[in-house]
């Protein structure tokens, strides 16, 4: 539990930090979501916020598995590849519409793609919990949900 704490207060000062240097990159090389009649804001907003979020993530999570291999659980090693081009396959589609501004049947295809291939390494969703009821079975729903699951995140 102390690990998941430290690692938990390495990535909010890591996110302090990088947050501000990607927000700063986005607003030099114009990456920004620019206002016009459809929008509420009055000034660019800049993007690639999800790519501060990614190298936080994945850094606190080779960092700590460098220092401390034994807290990570088996199925998380052996399937550590899987998650990461997989989430690697989501920036990049994030980073495409960033700059691109992408059609959004393409975007979702892609996103649709990925919780495919998650569901088939074992990431699915085929259960939930009901706290004081029992356990809710998707039975052949859980590929849908899954796969709706990972194109909504």
């Amino acid at each position: 539990m102390a690990i998941a704490i430290i690692a938990g207060i390495f990535s909010f000062i890591l996110s302090l930090f990088l947050t501000p240097v990607v927000r700063h990159l986005a607003l030099q090389l114009h990456i920004v979501d620019v206002p016009n009649s459809r929008k509420i804001h009055n000034k660019p907003i800049p993007y690639l916020g999800g790519l501060a979020f990614y190298f936080v993530f994945f850094s606190t999570m080779l960092l700590f598995f460098f220092l401390i291999p034994e807290a990570f659980s088996t199925t998380l090693i052996e399937h550590f590849n899987v998650i990461f081009i997989c989430s690697t396959l989501i920036v990049f589609i994030g980073l495409l519409d960033d700059v691109f501004n992408v059609r959004a049947i393409f975007k979702l295809l892609l996103q649709i793609m990925v919780g495919i291939i998650m569901f088939y390494q074992g990431f699915a969703i085929e259960s939930v919990t009901i706290p004081f009821d029992g356990t809710l079975e998707f039975g052949h729903w859980g590929i849908l949900l899954t796969i709706v699951w990972y194109a909504a995140i």
